[in-house]
């Protein structure tokens, strides 16, 4: 049960027991830690740009926080974050390792016969066979191409025309949709060119768990892709707290066992929880997700972790934990003394209060 099934079977309303259990799960970590996520909000040093000091009242959702960070967000700051180009440098400043960057460049910047000569470059002198071209400023993949036999490709000039042509049209002279005001407003164009990275021999997408971060503490991760095994990782399948409880493909964790989990919580685990947390307290966000493409799940492999891309925003709905992520992060805000009270800001609790007690037809 996961969040990719047909809309006909309701997102998983075909294993309920399952989907009770998960929320038990979720309910026990919130239940256990949220001190943790409090007392490390006392002492979080937080950005500028992340702060939602001026605008938490103290009875916001986890909705109601997200809808305030993606409106934080509008701010010229965020492009040393979100460009794919500039976060590559900001991360190996923390320390962490990321997918090899061949080539990169902004609209400003682009030249297409500078961009050939690499092309080229990459298949005569450095033997890339496979790549992608990523778009620097769009979301949910746009501006994406997979390129495969390229050391046959290149050896035809009009193979290099075309993806000029990509580049121009599919990133450089796109932007961001209308939901994606601040990728819209701040980020210039752009597009890189990466390694096509693999979890394993065999083919299909890699192995990508995505790290979710508050207050600098991971709260949780979860996978998506495909194992060393050839499973195939829907979102939501595969889920696991802080703490090591969570869910698997086999099902609720501890009752449940599957090897790739355990070779993940063996060889993984541990350091995708400091790079994340690194990660978040570098750029000095109470929220933020940082995803990591996995390799190396096989006996007698070296653990393999290279950073793909940071998410200021999430689009994962936390169905099963989205109460627990709302309380300890708008909480944050609460405990540690951030958040100031003022008149039209109770008049809003208040008014809220009312309107749930009428809503529900309590005098």
């Amino acid at each position: 049960c996961h969040y990719n099934l047909p809309r006909e079977q309701g997102f998983g309303h075909t294993c309920p027991e399952l989907q009770q259990r998960r929320m038990q799960i979720a309910r026990f970590f919130t239940a256990g830690h949220y001190a943790q996520f409090i007392a490390a909000a006392e002492t979080f040093k937080l950005k500028q740009l992340f702060d939602k000091t001026d605008l938490v009242r103290g009875d916001e959702s986890y909705e109601n926080m997200v809808r305030y960070h993606i409106d934080g967000l509008m701010n010229p700051d965020i492009e040393e974050i979100e460009d794919k180009i500039k976060m590559k440098k900001v991360v190996e400043g923390f320390g962490i390792p990321a997918t090899i960057m061949y080539y990169g460049a902004h609209k400003s910047t682009f030249h297409a016969s500078e961009f050939k000569q690499k092309l080229l470059h990459m298949c005569n002198d450095e033997a890339v066979d496979e790549f992608i071209i990523k778009a620097t400023h769009l979301a949910w993949s746009g501006g994406q191409k997979i390129v495969r036999g390229w050391l046959q490709r290149c050896k035809d000039p009009q193979e290099l025309e075309n993806l000029v042509q990509f580049v121009q049209s599919e990133a450089l002279d796109k932007l961001a949709g209308e939901a994606d005001a601040h990728l819209r407003e701040y980020l210039e164009p752009g597009f890189t060119v990466e390694e096509l990275f693999k979890s394993s021999l065999i083919p299909g997408p890699p192995l990508e768990v995505k790290a979710q971060v508050i207050w600098g503490k991971l709260h949780q991760v979860f996978l998506i892709g495909q194992d060393h095994r050839g499973c195939q990782v829907g979102s939501g399948s595969w889920n696991v707290y802080n703490d090591g409880t969570g869910w698997t493909m086999a099902g609720p964790l501890p009752e449940s066992s599957d090897a790739s989990h355990d070779v993940f919580m063996e060889k993984f685990f541990d350091q995708v929880k400091d790079y994340a947390e690194k990660f978040a307290a570098g750029v000095g966000a109470d929220y933020t997700r940082v995803d990591f493409f996995l390799a190396g799940l096989e006996d007698g492999q070296d653990p393999v972790i290279k950073l793909n891309e940071a998410e200021t925003v999430s689009g994962l709905k936390h169905v099963h934990d989205r109460f627990g992520l709302g309380d300890v992060w708008r909480d944050g805000y609460v405990t540690s003394g951030r958040m100031k009270m003022t008149a039209e800001k109770w008049d809003k609790v208040w008014a809220k209060m009312q309107q749930d007690r009428d809503s529900s037809h309590i005098d």
